[in-house]
């Protein structure tokens, strides 16, 4: 089972085409407005989005988290994100979801940069099958003219820890 969790967890590492990681964005952002009414009529307001289609995170005592994105500039794609993370608490299981932060102003976005892609949170949820209970408290979430959204969790997880996220942008092969 711990192989398996691993496998998991270093497929990420495999990145998809810059195409590829487009239309998995896109796809995850339609999924995510069809459950979120606020999600979808913030999204044309929004300067930036950065989308992470299929973050995977692994927990025992200490979580571990990785997944690639797409930032998105009124709706066309800027540049590619690596996300790593890191989390200690209660932290139990495993993990798929989307992630998707909503850069409401140029300002920001540039908060990315400046803050030098660095996240600190915590993020107690529950996840069983599909997300039962899912709450965050960010320095993203927390900043002026952010939204950051957690959707489509799948699998079987108790996180309720302190977190260290990096958000690194890189340029995936074609």
């Amino acid at each position: 089972m711990l192989a398996w969790l691993s496998v998991s967890l270093l497929e990420q590492l495999v990145a998809d085409s810059s195409n590829e990681l487009e239309k998995k964005a896109r796809r995850a952002l339609t999924r995510l407005y069809r459950h979120s009414a606020f999600a979808a009529d913030n999204v044309e307001r929004a300067f930036a989005v950065l989308v992470f289609p299929e973050a995977k995170k692994l927990g025992l005592g200490v979580g571990v988290e990785t997944g690639t994105g797409v930032l998105f500039h009124k709706l066309k794609p800027l540049s590619f994100y690596n996300l790593t993370g890191i989390s200690c608490g209660l932290e139990l299981g495993i993990q798929k979801f989307g992630y998707a932060i909503f850069f409401m102003t140029e300002d920001a976005l540039n908060y990315l940069d400046n803050s030098r892609g660095l996240e600190l949170g915590f993020a107690p949820s529950l996840v069983v099958g599909d997300g039962l209970l899912n709450g965050a408290v960010s320095t993203t979430t927390g900043k002026n003219g952010i939204l950051a959204f957690t959707f489509n969790q799948t699998g079987l997880m108790l996180d309720v820890g302190v977190h260290v996220a990096k958000f690194t942008e890189y340029e995936p092969g074609d």
